[in-house]
């Protein structure tokens, strides 16, 4: 099993994460999401987590491009795309892909269509309202 923990902005967050057992360090930049890291949070994080958990990205129907670039500013190990993403984006991005799906019910856990060639995460469905 894989641990992962998103929404990280902080080093001290990163760092407690990390010490309690956590493989990934979860970074969001959907502008939308009250969890989204600014610039100078995710780098803090980077440094906080470097050599002792991966960093994963989490984007929202992005282009390969901003997933690349983010990649390479910081370190991120993969990228967790959610929304309206085609197959092909895995093609386009140099840095690995997490397909994220938001499921609300066991039913839809077991029913979505995925990609059978790579990683997926299933993840709580937005909350209504």
């Amino acid at each position: 099993m894989i641990v992962k923990v998103c929404g990280v902005r902080t080093a001290a967050v990163a760092d407690a994460a990390v010490t309690a057992g956590a493989d990934w360090i979860g970074l969001v930049f959907e502008p939308r999401s009250v969890r989204r890291a600014s610039d100078e949070e995710a780098l803090e994080v980077a440094a906080a987590a470097a050599g002792r958990a991966d960093l994963i990205g989490v984007f929202v129907e992005p282009d390969a491009a901003a997933c690349d670039e983010a990649a390479a500013r910081y370190g991120l190990a993969a990228v967790q795309v959610h929304g309206n993403v085609d197959r092909d984006f895995v093609s386009r991005c140099d840095v690995p892909v997490i397909r994220g799906l938001n499921v609300a019910t066991r039913q839809q856990a077991m029913t979505i269509d995925w990609w059978p060639d790579l990683v997926v995460l299933l993840d709580a469905a937005p909350a209504e309202g």
